[in-house]
């Protein structure tokens, strides 16, 4: 009996000692798997930081400029009629606008015509009388030399004593008429000549009121002379205008400048540089301008400074359109101003900074690990960031994969991103100095 029971505390042993052996090694076997995932390299996307001559930069806080809208004015004295628009409505170059009523220009019209008509059929008939003038003048003309002739026989014929007195006078007398009738004829051919330039005149005056007349009456239909945005319109149809008064206002819709109030020191900056770059205000680029933002061009200095700030008045020229969130008066817009002359320095993309306590870190990458880099900023250039201190040029960086690095983790690089600036292998152990740059 005593036997058995010993047996029986044996197996008991036995069996416990087996569940303690399996239990150990399931823990092990559950186990392995975090610590081997835990060693493994993980995968990221890298950069090279990269030698740059920039210039430092601030954010000045710009502002959206329209041009002066183009106004339109009446252009005759008459009823007009707009079209169905109202202030706001975008128009197109060409459109029509309004409509003054011409019936009055076009009676004045149909007049103008029919005195035209009349001036020409005097004048054609004032050149066919010169032209009869004309032939009377010629016959004057040899009637005149006949005379003549007949006057220097007879003058010798009463130096012979052969002619009388009386009848020599006679002669002279019809010699005087003649060259008087020649000098009657030339007159009239005158006065017709005087007559016919005064009918071509009047001819050229009316045409010149006709053409004036067609063109009022053209100018009567109202088009947009420019694309753009109503900003004002007046009220009310079929309105009575006097010529001059205004009808409408266009906005050119190219028509925008960006003005930032700059520090006066930075100023020379501003127009060495020529261009700058700016965001909207609330840190997105311009969606017309993809991932370089916009770009601006220095136009003028304003001579005009606020001495409690300091600073002037910038206008800027946009580069392209402005999109359609950015035409307005006031839209505000980041301008990046530079605060120095162009200079060396190392940038990096801004997706390599982690921010911790106290300032910014980045993980540089060398033989496929990683080391926790404290850097200073010194400003940002669009989507780089100007580094002073922490970095070299030619440091390969993490860029996406960063958030749950440590100090000393393995990372996989895939396909050639661990390369040099070159495009050359680069070559392990062998990590780069850092020191202060710019």
């Amino acid at each position: 009996m005593e036997k058995f029971v010993m047996l029986k505390a044996l197996s008991t042993a036995a069996i416990k000692a087996k569940l303690l052996v399996t239990i150990v090694a399931l823990s092990v076997l559950a186990s392995w798997p975090a610590s081997a995932q835990y060693k493994r390299a993980l995968s990221v996307e890298t950069s090279v930081a990269k030698s740059e001559v920039l210039a430092r930069q601030i954010v000045v806080e710009g502002r959206v400029r329209s041009g002066l809208p183009y106004e339109i004015s009446a252009p005759l004295t008459a009823v007009t009629k707009i079209e169905e628009l109202r202030t706001g409505d975008f128009v197109q170059k060409g459109q029509k606008l309004a409509k003054q009523n011409t019936a009055d220009l076009q009676i004045q019209q149909r007049r103008t015509k029919l005195n035209l008509e009349e001036t020409q059929q005097n004048k054609q008939q004032a050149q066919t009388d010169l032209k009869f003038r004309q032939q009377l003048k010629e016959v004057a003309k040899s009637r005149l030399a006949l005379l003549r002739q007949k006057a220097d026989r007879a003058k010798n014929l009463v130096s012979k004593g052969t002619l009388s007195v009386e009848a020599f006078e006679t002669v002279q007398t019809n010699l005087l008429a003649a060259e008087e009738q020649l000098l009657v004829r030339q007159q009239a051919i005158s006065q017709l000549k005087a007559q016919a330039s005064a009918l071509s005149i009047q001819m050229k005056r009316l045409q010149l009121d006709l053409d004036e007349l067609d063109r009022d009456i053209k100018s009567a239909e109202l088009l947009a002379p420019i694309s753009g945005q109503l900003v004002n319109l007046i009220e009310g149809n079929n309105r009575f205008l006097r010529e001059g008064e205004r009808i409408a206002g266009i906005r050119n819709q190219a028509d925008f400048e960006i003005e930032a109030q700059i520090p006066a020191g930075y100023i020379p900056f501003v127009e060495q540089a020529g261009k700058v770059k700016a965001k909207l205000n609330n840190g997105t680029p311009n969606r017309n301008a993809g991932n370089k933002g916009l770009l601006l061009i220095f136009r003028a200095t304003l001579p005009q400074e606020n001495t409690r700030t300091g600073t002037r008045k910038v206008r800027f020229k946009v580069a392209g359109n402005l999109s359609a969130d950015l035409q307005a008066d006031n839209t505000p817009v980041n301008v990046l101003v530079p605060t120095s002359p162009p200079v060396p320095v190392v940038t990096v993309p801004q997706d390599a900074l982690i921010p911790v306590s106290g300032g910014h870190v980045v993980f540089v990458v060398a033989d496929e690990t990683v080391s926790r880099r404290r850097v200073t900023l010194g400003g940002s250039y669009g989507d780089k960031v100007i580094i002073t201190d922490g970095l070299a040029a030619g440091d390969v960086i993490v860029v996406k994969g960063n958030e749950g690095l440590s100090d000393g983790s393995k990372v996989q690089i895939p396909g050639s991103q661990n390369k040099n600036k070159d495009g050359s292998s680069k070559k392990s152990g062998q990590p780069k100095k850092w020191s202060k740059s710019g």
